[in-house]
């Protein structure tokens, strides 16, 4: 059983003999999990079950077997069974609002369901239309948006509604590096009256946001648990080599080297250093290697990975675990 437990309020998942399948297809297979925390994340490959387990937590899909909870956990230890239309927002991927209103129509149509004052927003949401700047798209309709505006007020309206906690699938989706880092900062600031679950492919902010992880693959649980712990199981280690000024030009071919010497990880530069990702390697035969090759380093260390580090090694085996299993077909 994978089991984690964190002291801060937040959102605690419980999965028992879960099984949610389509048709005969079984898309989520997750024999038990227990994980608590106030932002959390899903990620894996394409088609590993991420919008599924969303869409089970919202009860949108029924499992075949077993169940799936999400509770509101306090820090004094008291819980409660979050139920979807009272408790959750959630924010598809597709960031879909309705076609023929105005926007300022379907915030206030929201508002009166949620608050009983279509004019809530103007109080209680004044934050969130300043911040994703949906201001101006008030008096557009909601076929004149883009795909990025139209998450922008998708996004907006599930914070004006003031859930317990905001499901998000590929949030940044359709967002540019601004808009996304905007977005993160408001989810970081909003997650200190709720708990986030999110699901994205941008790992670069999912480490920015989320206090806790879950990795699918093929629909079951590969790891989850804290950052560190999630990166340590899907990669182990890094090992950064930094070069000196007089063999800083040499980094690329380095890399292509060391690519093939080891073939099983990640490398890639960055100006004067090199980063190796996985299992296979040390940073004393890497060391070692190096100076074979004549050249000495500045500094040799193991670090903790990155979860962008991790992750593109956990999929260049996933990629390599597919290509084989297509030569072997």
């Amino acid at each position: 059983m994978i089991q984690d437990r964190s002291e801060q309020h937040g959102i605690e998942l419980h999965a028992r003999d879960l099984e949610v399948a389509y048709g005969n297809f079984v898309a989520l297979r997750i024999p038990a999990l227990e994980l608590r925390g106030r932002v959390v994340a899903i990620i894996g490959h394409n088609g590993s079950g991420k919008s599924t387990f969303i869409k089970t937590a919202l009860q949108l899909l029924q499992p075949r077997k077993g169940d799936l909870r999400m509770l509101w956990h306090e820090s004094d230890g008291s819980s409660e069974r979050l139920v979807p239309e009272r408790h959750m927002a959630f924010s598809p991927e597709n960031g879909a609002v309705f076609a023929d209103i105005s926007i300022r129509s379907y915030i206030e149509l929201w508002c009166r369901i949620k608050h009983g004052d279509p004019n809530y927003y103007l109080r209680g949401g004044a934050e969130f239309i300043e911040r994703l700047r949906v201001g101006p798209l008030l008096s557009r309709l909601g076929r004149e948006l883009s795909k990025g505006q139209r998450r922008r007020v998708q996004i907006a309206v599930g914070f004006i509604t003031r859930p317990r906690v905001f499901l998000f699938d590929e949030p940044f989706d359709g967002l540019d590096v601004q808009q996304a880092s905007d977005l993160a900062e408001v989810m970081y600031d909003a997650a200190k009256e709720m708990a986030l679950f999110v699901s994205s492919h941008r790992m670069d902010v999912v480490e920015r946001l989320a206090d806790r992880i879950i990795v699918l693959k093929h629909g079951e649980v590969l790891t989850a648990g804290p950052l560190d712990d999630v990166c340590g199981d899907l990669s182990e280690k890094s090992v950064h080599v930094t070069l000196d000024d007089m063999t800083r030009g040499k980094a690329g071919d380095l890399v292509q080297e060391l690519r093939k010497k080891y073939s099983a990880c990640l490398a890639h530069h960055i100006g004067s250093q090199i980063v190796v990702t996985g299992r296979e390697v040390s940073a004393v035969a890497l060391e070692g290697w190096l100076g074979g090759q004549g050249i000495r380093a500045v500094k040799v260390e193991t670090v903790k990975p990155t979860l962008i580090d991790a992750m593109n090694y956990h999929l260049k085996h996933y990629s390599a675990s597919l290509d084989r299993a297509a030569n072997d077909f």
